[in-house]
């Protein structure tokens, strides 16, 4: 058995190249590596379900659920939630991940969504559709893009709910939707 970021434990010999390994051991880099904390501060104060600290936990449950191709996500079904668990995780496409998150600590004081357009004195509203930066309007303030934003990335995930067979996704996701300004 190896160690995994000091606490967690690889306690399943010859699975340390499969794609789950993989997804664990970024689990713990996330809550324990203080070096990962510098590049990545959102994720200082995460935890760990003590029953995933051993890898053969975490595979059991990842294995029966919907993750080949997909992403972890301990955040969707329940917004702000920083604990990786059986209950509070489950498996996205990526793009769905990146949708949902707001970058707070790199777009500075304009609002979600706003990028101001120094040459015409204009803000932009962008969102995040199938993984890729989508322009959504343009608007003299900040406020008129963010509402242009806020109509967008409902609309987009309103779209995205309605290709998902997990109900539980779907709720989920539907709890995302802002509220117009």
């Amino acid at each position: 058995m190896t160690k995994v970021q000091k606490v967690g434990i690889n306690d399943m010999k010859g699975f340390s190249k499969h794609q789950l390994y993989y997804v664990w051991a970024g689990i713990l880099q996330r809550c324990f590596s203080k070096k990962f904390y510098i590049k990545q501060p959102t994720y200082k104060g995460c935890t760990i379900d003590k029953s995933w600290l051993y890898f053969s936990n975490f595979y059991k449950w990842a294995i029966v659920q919907d993750w080949k191709g997909n992403a972890i996500d301990k955040d969707i079904l329940k917004k702000g939630n920083k604990h990786y668990s059986p209950q509070t995780c489950i498996f996205v496409p990526a793009y769905l991940n990146n949708l949902l998150t707001d970058s707070a600590s790199i777009r500075g004081s304009l609002p979600i969504g706003v990028k101001k357009h120094v040459r015409d004195n204009r803000y932009e509203a962008y969102v995040k559709i199938e993984g890729k930066k989508t322009y959504v309007g343009g608007h003299p303030t900040s406020e008129g893009a963010h509402k242009k934003y806020i109509l967008a990335k409902n609309a987009e995930i309103l779209r995205i709910a309605s290709k998902q067979s997990n109900p539980t996704l779907i709720k989920a996701l539907l709890k995302h939707r802002m509220k117009p300004c």
